[in-house]
């Protein structure tokens, strides 16, 4: 990967970089008002840390949505790989990194899917041969048998 790559909008590096500089900025803002609110310093302080709290869920919610779902995604995928159902291809279509690596999976799983089918038609090839082998040993023997017992 270049560096150029690594610093693109769309990457995950990218985004939890620019999260939490805007949530640390929320933060200081946020307390800066707080404490500037004409009310008893107690009740500005639980404010304040009732907005710190539903911050943390938010940013929670956005880490799942962003990381842990195709994270889990990408996971389900390759275990059907791993287990050679190539039938469902990794459904994860965003621009970053996630997307990047689940549509190269969609590649792999195809890939993997013509290798399985060529090597099926060597195998049905390969059996034919081996079967039409065996035919003819077995009229090459009873061919065989039949001269002696002439003989």
């Amino acid at each position: 990967m270049k560096i150029s790559d690594s610093m693109n909008v769309f990457t995950i590096r990218k985004k939890i970089l620019l999260a939490s500089k805007l949530i640390g900025l929320l933060l200081v803002v946020s307390y800066v008002l707080s404490a500037k609110l004409p009310v008893n310093p107690s009740y500005s302080y639980v404010l304040w840390m009732t907005f710190v709290v539903v911050l943390i869920l938010a940013i929670d919610l956005l880490m799942a949505r962003f990381i842990s779902k195709p994270v889990a995604e990408l996971n389900e995928a390759a275990s059907k790989m791993a287990e050679l159902d190539f039938s469902q291809p990794c459904g994860v279509t965003s621009l970053d990194e996630f997307g990047e690596l689940s549509k190269n999976m969609n590649i792999m799983a195809e890939n993997l899917q013509q290798a399985f089918e060529k090597l099926e038609e060597a195998n049905d090839k390969l059996e034919q041969e081996v079967e039409r082998k065996r035919r003819l040993l077995a009229e090459r023997k009873e061919l065989a048998d039949n001269l002696s017992h002439e003989m």
